[in-house]
């Protein structure tokens, strides 16, 4: 799968799923048995193990807004349920505990290279508006001589802490439904 003109990196988990699916079934028709096998040990090679496949591609999956965690966590309980991976035999309860643990990680992973792009360029976007001076509106209360309240509002405000970054706002937004033959351009 390749493109000069979109990105077709979020389709990549669903096809390579999809291609096991295909050789899985290949494999129960006697007339494929042999030829069958041998894709399938040639695929595992490049995709039977999960920490083999590079994260961007569960990153693209994520950032896909029609899909999000949805492919993933479909996905992750194909592998797991088809013993793609070499995991014991799991109750539903533990199987839907290890993908979202599965999930988790992959999420943790995105949010440190969003860290590090974030800590990297966000100078940039700061310094972009140089020479523009922009007053700031104060939209603290005020609190007259209580010094304290006072300290508090502006601390709040400018205060560096987020208990949610942008990437956590939008994995917790609603995926993006398409009715059927409708496309979305992700550019």
């Amino acid at each position: 799968m390749s493109a000069s003109t979109k990105p077709l990196s979020h389709l990549f988990f669903g096809e390579i799923l999809d291609v096991d699916n295909h050789i899985r079934k290949w494999r129960s028709k006697p007339t494929y048995k042999i030829m069958a096998s041998k894709m399938k040990q040639k695929c595992d090679d490049y995709w039977g193990k999960l920490e083999k496949i590079n994260d961007f591609m569960y990153f693209a999956v994520l950032l896909d807004p029609t899909k999000k965690c949805h492919l993933l966590a479909h996905g992750f309980r194909k592998i797991v349920s088809y013993g793609i991976t070499k995991e014991k035999t799991m109750s539903n309860k533990e199987l839907e505990s290890k993908i979202e643990d599965m999930i988790e990680e992959v999420k943790t992973k995105m949010g440190e290279l969003f860290d590090t792009y974030k800590e990297r360029f966000d100078f940039l976007t700061s310094n972009l508006g140089m020479g523009e001076h922009k007053e700031s509106e104060d939209t603290s209360p005020n609190h007259g001589d209580n010094d304290f309240l006072n300290d508090y509002y502006n601390v709040d405000a400018t205060s560096s802490y987020e208990t949610e970054t942008e990437l956590d706002r939008y994995l917790k937004e609603p995926k993006v439904e398409l009715r059927k033959g409708q496309s979305l351009d992700i550019l």
